[in-house]
């Protein structure tokens, strides 16, 4: 009986495949703040929202999904600088936060995606870590 529960226990201490604390800091503080945005504009979505509202919300998912599988495979091509074939990712997020910045009369659901939409764009300027831990600009 006492090998078993050794032997259980050892199981219990490999590594899960999806075991966050191989991936370096950087990959976790991104991951941790696109999840941190993804909650406030759910949370704040909860009002009745107008079919404007509704394809900004949109398009704020679709920014958040695009780079949580961009983290998640190390591969930020289409969000990184360059033109508009270089990087359509970014060139798509760059339009959506200008109309929102340009709004005449923003709802307060409109300026909570601005200000998610702009921490998305400085979360952008920062370089990207990759595995080993360095930036893509070193």
């Amino acid at each position: 009986m006492r090998a078993q529960r050794v032997a259980s226990k050892t199981a219990f201490r490999r590594p899960a495949a999806n075991d966050n604390r191989r991936e370096s800091c950087g990959v976790r503080i991104a991951r941790r703040n696109l999840l941190a945005s993804k909650t406030v504009v759910a949370c704040a979505a909860a009002a009745t929202r107008t079919v404007r509202e509704a394809f900004y919300a949109a398009e704020h998912a679709w920014a958040i999904d695009g780079l949580m599988q961009a983290v998640a495979r190390q591969d930020f091509s289409g969000w990184s600088w360059g033109d508009e074939t270089a990087s359509p990712d970014r060139w798509r997020l760059a339009r959506r936060r200008l109309e929102l910045h340009n709004l005449p009369d923003p709802t307060a659901f409109e300026q909570t995606l601005t200000e998610e939409l702009d921490r998305l764009w400085v979360e952008l300027a920062v370089p990207f870590p990759d595995r080993a831990g360095r930036s893509e600009s070193a």
